[in-house]
């Protein structure tokens, strides 16, 4: 591994040829932590494509001059769990391995007195599929997770920024999730300044189309939302360009979001793309192999949910109780809001929602218990109005909408006419309090169409 040595020290960090997009606000946090003397291991988290890697890079390089001992990177993709992390942070200095001592100890004499960042990535690889709890109840920590902890003890001036699809559960680590990039705001100022539209139009530039894209911004929009933001997802549609209109893309990315849909659209077209990044499927396929066994059937059937969803709802209607949320949450494959609800990106929970329809007799297990719990969610408000409280019960209505309007079609669809009717009379009275009247007009003749065509 190449390192260079210039006015901020030694580094061998790799060189990207395309500029980081937005993420201005999470660089000033990300430095403000590394300029921290009480912050020490600081793991990047988020689900795949959402760009870790590029966000700690640019926060390393930004910040080399406060580690004047090195800054160092080393990328562990496709790194074993029984691989020595000690052995690999010694190549990447440029130590040749000792034969009269371990590599543990020849890092921690040569890190021992100076100010040195390491930069890990893909930790996620390094561990075993719930390596981390299992460890965790066993009182114990996973063998690489054990290691950095003694170097950062030995040496007082180090510090650890790891990017990895999950936390590693140390009371050292501070933990630095981030999202999709920025999204165009309805409605207000220029869509092209969005973080999201920009990566866009710049990756299409890239082919060749060195024009105006002034009039599909409408469609690129569409694009980056229905993605959400993440830039990975965001460049495979891109490199669509050549061949297809921006609203072209767009309708076939939606038909995509479909189930069972092919997932084509969001597959990169460059030669030097690694394995694990030429499209989204296998992106999500490895992060599906990182979890264990109960966390993947939460997982898959979480994806019942259309819009986030409480943890009641997720306990009565998928038996995924707290600790597995935790875990999914973690792994980056769920998010906490600032509401309190847990949400799923849109790709993850198609993903998962073709894993989920893999075991039939799941699927209509977790069907059924959707219907029946958002009826009985709906009759049970509905019962218990009360004037006084009307704007909190309207509000806990309106936090569950689409989720509600989601069980009475599939109620339809399934012929469950004992929810629908149990549910009629609350629907129509909070969709009519909320103006959402064409909505349930829409249900109720969905529903009305249902109930004749059986009769036929």
């Amino acid at each position: 591994m190449t390192h260079s040595t210039g006015m901020d020290g030694l580094h061998n960090l790799p060189h990207f040829p395309i500029p980081i997009f937005g993420r201005e606000k999470e660089l000033d946090e990300l430095s403000n932590l590394l300029a921290e003397p009480g912050c020490r291991f600081i793991t990047v988290t988020g689900s795949g494509g959402i760009g870790k890697t590029r966000l700690a890079l640019e926060a390393a390089q930004k910040n080399r001059g406060l580690f004047p001992g090195g800054v160092y990177f080393l990328s562990l993709q496709n790194a074993r769990p029984d691989e020595s992390i000690s052995a690999a942070m010694v190549q990447a200095v440029g130590l040749p391995l000792g034969r009269s001592t371990t590599a543990e100890e020849q890092l921690a004499s040569y890190l021992a007195d100076g100010r040195v960042l390491f930069l890990l990535d893909n930790f996620e690889d390094l561990l075993s599929p719930g390596e981390v709890e299992g460890a965790a109840a066993q009182g114990r920590l996973p063998a690489a997770v054990s290691a950095l902890l003694r170097l950062l003890e030995a040496c007082p001036g180090l510090k650890m920024l790891v990017t990895s699809r999950q936390a590693l559960a140390v009371q050292e680590e501070w933990l630095f999730p981030i999202q999709g990039l920025a999204l165009p705001e309805e409605g207000a100022g220029d869509p092209a300044s969005s973080p999201a539209v920009r990566l866009f139009i710049e990756r299409s530039q890239r082919l060749g189309l060195n024009r105006s894209f002034s009039a599909d911004l409408p469609a690129i929009t569409r694009i980056c939302r229905q993605v959400e933001g993440v830039p990975l997802a965001i460049e495979m549609a891109a490199t669509w360009t050549g061949s297809l209109t921006c609203a072209a893309i767009a309708r076939e990315i939606e038909k995509s979001l479909l189930p069972d849909e092919p997932r084509g659209m969001l597959s990169s077209a460059y030669q030097d793309t690694s394995e694990r990044q030429c499209s989204m499927q296998v992106v999500f396929d490895h992060s599906w192999r990182l979890l264990s066994s109960d966390e993947r059937r939460a997982f898959a059937r979480l994806s019942i949910f259309p819009d986030g969803f409480k943890t009641e709802a997720a306990v009565q209607i998928t038996g995924t109780d707290l600790p597995l949320l935790a875990g999914l949450v973690r792994k980056s494959m769920i998010w906490l809001d600032a509401r309190g609800r847990y949400r799923m990106h849109a790709l993850l929970r198609q993903y998962a929602g073709n894993r989920l329809r893999d075991d039939p007799e799941e699927s209509d297990r977790t069907s059924r218990n959707f219907c029946a719990y958002y009826a009985s969610f709906v009759h049970e408000l509905y019962k218990s109005w009360n004037l006084e409280q009307k704007r909190e019960m309207v509000l806990e209505f309106s936090a569950e909408i689409e989720n509600i309007l989601a069980a009475w079609y599939e109620s339809v669809r399934r012929g469950c006419w004992e929810e629908i009717y149990q549910s009629i009379l609350g629907f129509r009275k909070f969709f009519d309090l909320l103006g959402r009247y064409q909505d349930c007009i829409d249900a109720l003749q969905r529903a009305a169409q249902g109930i004749e065509s059986q009769d036929d």
